[in-house]
């Protein structure tokens, strides 16, 4: 039997992430993974962290990580609320703000907004991925995620060797 009001519950909580994704959906995993893990218990640490970490190595967009959440945490309709309730408000925003922003595209108070909105973007982007291995840090964790963000900003390795030497370490099971 279907509960359908815990598949509403989520499909408003999925709208509500995606009308605030700004700068892509891995701004709001920080968010995604306090409703789902810390307040409710739908998932422990370790299924969300494996749930995002297979969503974002799937091909495609990385918002489809939700597919993934919602199947977990409520079945084929939890599927469809996550994924529904995510694609309409990032849908209609990016529909609206490509549309506004061709119009308005040398505008100064636009070039301004985008020049601001970057720092939260990356900020965003920052606590996610502290909330991501906030469980599992270790000294060697640390070491090898800070290794890694300097290798891709200051060098021109290529990110797919990095994931690569990433899951060899994981599969090897050094850290």
């Amino acid at each position: 039997m279907t509960d359908w009001d815990f598949i509403l519950e989520l499909f408003l909580k999925f709208t509500q992430l995606g009308a605030l994704c700004i700068g892509g959906y891995s701004t709001v995993l920080a968010d995604l993974q306090r409703y789902l893990v810390l307040e409710n218990g739908y998932l422990s640490h370790r299924e969300f962290s494996s749930a995002v970490a297979v969503g974002q190595a799937s091909p495609g967009p990385n918002y489809l990580l939700v597919v993934i959440l919602g199947g977990l945490v409520a079945g084929t309709w939890g599927v469809v609320a996550a994924f529904v309730g995510t694609t309409i408000p990032y849908l209609t925003l990016t529909l609206c703000a490509s549309r506004f922003g061709q119009r308005y595209q040398n505008h100064p108070w636009l070039l301004a907004y985008k020049k601001g909105l970057s720092p939260i973007a990356i900020a965003l982007l920052c606590s996610s991925g502290f909330v991501l291995i906030s469980a599992d840090l270790s000294i060697g964790t640390a070491l090898v995620t800070f290794v890694s963000t300097i290798l891709v900003w200051k060098t021109k390795v290529r990110m797919l060797w990095l994931m690569i030497a990433g899951g060899a370490i994981g599969a090897l099971g050094v850290l």
